[in-house]
């Protein structure tokens, strides 16, 4: 305990921030004296940092930050997969993986096989990697044998190494070897792997062995988002193999026809594509085959949007002539008696009455009418959904678009926080928002043709590779490997964590919970300290930002809840400073890197 000398050395502020961190980071009293020690000692307005110093230190030894070696990566893989028959099979014969990674090594620092040259790989520029790549496309064979592999794999890893200044870590190089190894057994193989361990470049090393085999490779991300990332910060990359590489979103843009140059992009822009290229004739794919599809965030891909399906909806002649029916259920439901006196099945009969009375006072097509009374009772229920359920800046919002019209925008909140722009919500309920807001009121358009994600992926077989940082539970695992033809394995960090998780902190109400997300934010960041919140909807986000700004005046607050938004999408890309505080959706959950 501190004496009554040490007490008058620190305001009582300054204890309690002290005795905080102690008990954030669960320190015992074996470091008491220390810590006594370092209070007393100290200046009051330097103790705290030096305290905290202190205790991150003790919680996380320098040796936590040491690679961890090939031959430990190696017991933790099979340790971590003890219990999956198949991924042991494939990985059991490990002198095999380790002669390999050896040989990667070795031939690293060799001349090539494959073209006459004076330097050994590691000291080859950008000009050898494109005449050794120019020497491949002639010879496709010679890249799709496996004695080949080691060199293929070094000449990557010296590109990247041009490219980015850094040296590929032994887990990344021994995931590309796993992902690769499961096609000696006619299966594809989905990976987890942990945030920040260089997913995206794995991901690049695998695409540019296949492209270099020969094959069209198909990168399919969370959202197109994160495709124009990743396209923009390895094309200098791919490059250096006379490799091009794009993405395929639309930008708010309409697409007309024409070939796409299919690489990189979000799932349903494939899924569209596809749509286009086979039912509208549009020639969007140019007969590009189904080779080889690398997933990034599979849970995301394969689990979340397991039932999601693309629709192309196309105008329908006289769709506008139902336009008064969505009015007259919309005025029906808001109706003061409706409940009371009114309900689903009196509207029907009612909106039945009116189009077919000897003079109607709805007029319908003949050709819709079938089509319109087996669609009120969905029509109801959406309207009903619109009034209660959807709410702005939580399902949708309203966005301005090019012709400066207001337009129901949703929002995938649920899974990637995507503002999809180029998205109608299907069965009337885009119209009754937009009666809702009074908004414009676009005609419905009926799905012509679709494509389910299942569908999407069965076309590429078995030559399916997939990473993630949760592949879930053991069944949601089964489920993928029953479906997709593919097996799972988990794979380890390249170091040890350094990070805690604190305790949940559960609130009485809603202000007590926004008023506890502030104040523990404006705490860690005056700790020298950047700090994400990630919320929801994008209206709990604007009401936290909202309340940050007021409450942290003097530091600086960002928010990112719009990806079509080039102010906001400039968050992801600028650095993070010390005491910044990032307010975002899941659109800074997935896959997005933030710079500090």
């Amino acid at each position: 305990m501190l004496n009554d000398m040490q007490m008058k050395s620190i305001t009582l502020e300054q204890f309690n921030q002290c005795l905080t961190i102690i008990n954030d980071y669960e320190i015992n009293d074996t470091i008491a004296e220390k810590i006594i020690s370092l209070i007393s000692i100290q200046p009051s307005n330097k103790c705290f940092d030096k305290l905290y110093k202190y205790i991150i230190n003790h919680c996380f030894p320098e040796n936590n930050t040491i690679e961890k070696p090939f031959q430990q990566l190696i017991k933790e893989i099979f340790e971590e997969n003890q219990n999956n028959i198949s991924v042991l099979d494939s990985i059991s014969r490990k002198e095999n993986i380790q002669k390999l990674f050896q040989s990667i090594q070795l031939v690293y620092s060799q001349k090539s096989s494959l073209i006459q040259t004076t330097l050994s790989i590691e000291n080859w520029n950008q000009d050898n990697i494109k005449e050794w790549s120019k020497e491949i496309k002639s010879n496709h064979i010679w890249a799709k044998r496996q004695e080949n592999l080691s060199e293929i794999i070094s000449v990557i890893q010296r590109a990247i190494y041009l490219y980015s200044n850094y040296k590929l870590r032994h887990v990344q190089l021994l995931s590309v070897l796993l992902l690769l190894n499961s096609n000696e057994r006619d299966r594809g193989r989905l990976a987890q792997i942990a945030t920040g361990e260089g997913k995206s470049t794995i991901i690049s090393i695998i695409a540019i062995i296949k492209a270099l085999q020969g094959l069209h490779v198909d990168i399919v991300t969370s959202s197109t988002t994160l495709a124009q990332r990743d396209t923009e910060k390895y094309v200098k990359l791919y490059d250096m193999f006379n490799l091009t590489v794009s993405h395929n979103g639309e930008h708010n843009h309409i697409y007309i026809s024409g070939p796409k140059k299919c690489y990189e992009q979000g799932c349903p822009d494939f899924q569209f594509d596809i749509l286009r290229d086979e039912f509208n004739l549009l020639n969007t794919r140019a007969k590009r085959s189904f080779d080889v599809v690398i997933i990034d965030e599979v849970d995301s891909m394969l689990i979340d949007e397991n039932n999601k399906i693309a629709r192309l909806a196309d105008y329908i002649l006289g769709m506008e002539f139902l336009n008064p029916i969505l009015n007259a259920i919309w005025q029906a439901i808001n109706n003061p008696t409706f409940e009371k006196i009114l309900n689903k099945y009196a509207i029907i009969y009612n909106i039945k009455s009116l189009i077919l009375d000897n003079n109607p006072q709805i007029t319908v097509p003949k050709h819709l009418q079938t089509f319109v009374f087996s669609q009120l009772s969905l029509w109801i229920e959406n309207a009903l959904l619109a009034r209660d359920e959807y709410k702005l800046d939580h399902h949708y919002m309203i966005k301005i678009d090019e012709q400066n019209i207001n337009r129901i925008t949703p929002i995938d909140y649920s899974n990637t926080g995507i503002i999809q722009s180029s998205t109608m919500l299907s069965d009337g309920l885009h119209q009754f928002l937009q009666l809702k807001h009074r908004l414009k009121l676009t005609p419905i358009n009926l799905t012509t043709n679709f494509l389910s994600n299942i569908g999407f992926f069965d076309r590429y077989k078995n030559k399916i590779y997939g990473l993630t940082g949760t592949l879930g539970s053991n069944d949601a695992k089964q489920l993928l490997c029953n479906a997709y033809s593919v097996d799972t394995i988990i794979i380890p960090r390249y170091k040890s964590l350094c990070h805690i998780k604190l305790p949940t902190i559960i609130v009485e109400n809603k202000k007590q919970w926004i008023d506890t997300i502030v104040q523990s934010c404006i705490k860690e960041a005056n700790r020298n300290r950047s700090v994400l919140i990630i919320l929801e909807t994008r209206i709990d986000a604007k009401i936290i930002f909202k309340e940050l700004r007021k409450q942290y005046s003097h530091g600086i607050v960002k928010l990112y809840t719009d990806n079509t938004d080039i102010g906001e999408s400039n968050v992801i890309y600028s650095q993070a400073n010390i005491g910044d505080i990032i307010v975002a959706t899941n659109l800074a959950g997935r896959g997005t890197d933030l710079k500090n």
